[in-house]
């Protein structure tokens, strides 16, 4: 795992800020899977201090994991957090690390709940990496087209043909969102971490 300085951490989370706060309307899309399902008044999308606190659990949470002495060298770790809902997506050398990953992430302050979706294998290599991109690029576009999926609560991520779903959204805007995604040429499963929103 790649490991930065803190004072690149620091410029690059200016940054990030900077970006949240003129980019307040776009959003990215991510993926994920759960069978606990958070229910939620709609107040329609994250707010400011949320999407500032998931960008703090993702940088609290690869520190933590470097000093942490696990055996992480080998290892493909890519941390998403949405509105405190974590996906711990990549791949690991053992259910052992898995497990201890997991419980690191878990222990950080703010966050709600942990997906642990790490594979037990080898890193994934650059191909399919950037074959997972162009999956979750073409969603992000067909979602973009879709008036009944609203793309801009929902953010998709991809990993080995797996696409993980997460959001803050009602139950018909993710069924949307499905139908949607399933029509996408790659797509090898479907996972969901989503929060649902009543009206």
């Amino acid at each position: 795992m790649q490991i930065q300085t803190m004072r690149q951490k620091t410029i690059i989370s200016l940054i990030m800020l900077l970006s949240v706060l003129s980019n307040a309307g776009c959003t990215q899309m991510i993926v994920a899977a759960s069978g606990n399902k958070i229910v939620d008044q709609d107040h329609g999308s994250r707010t400011l201090g949320a999407r500032i606190e998931d960008r703090s659990i993702k940088y609290k949470a690869l520190i933590n994991l470097k000093n942490s002495g696990l055996p992480i060298e080998n290892s493909r770790l890519v941390i998403t957090s949405y509105n405190g809902t974590v996906l711990i997506s990549g791949q690991v050398s053992s259910a052992e690390l898995k497990k201890k990953v997991g419980k690191i992430v878990k222990n950080i302050r703010h966050v709600k709940r942990v997906h642990n979706g790490l594979e037990l294998t080898k890193r994934s290599t650059i191909f399919t990496q950037a074959r997972d991109q162009w999956i979750s690029g073409k969603i992000k576009l067909a979602l973009a087209f879709n008036g009944n999926a609203p793309a801009r609560h929902i953010k998709i991520i991809t990993e080995n043909g797996k696409v993980y779903i997460m959001g803050l959204i009602t139950y018909a805007q993710e069924d949307a969102a499905l139908n949607q995604i399933r029509s996408v040429n790659g797509v090898k499963s479907i996972a969901k971490l989503s929060e649902y929103l009543f009206k």
